[in-house]
């Protein structure tokens, strides 16, 4: 499975470390997560928890999740390294 699409099910920032664990375990290059429950306070967490990361290329959030500039910028900077590409809208 190259994509998987999570979109529409009610994921919070609880569940993201798990997940984000979870998928450093595949090799699924595209994660897409829009219209969910996240907010800003999930971003340290996705960021530590795939640095180890090999396989991922983008991570679609979709809009208005992750809502401030500092946040996207602190999620994009983060992941950096990885060479995965986040989409917010």
């Amino acid at each position: 499975m190259k994509s998987l699409n999570l979109s529409n099910n009610r994921l919070s920032d609880k569940s993201m470390g798990d997940l984000m664990k979870a998928i450093n375990d595949t090799k699924i290059e595209k994660l897409i997560l829009q219209s969910n429950k996240l907010t800003d306070k999930c971003v340290e967490t996705i960021v530590v928890a795939l640095r180890p990361n090999k396989s991922l290329k983008v991570l679609n959030l979709g809009a208005g999740q992750i809502s401030t500039r500092n946040s996207q910028n602190k999620l994009k900077n983060g992941l950096l390294k990885q060479k995965i590409e986040v989409i917010f809208g």
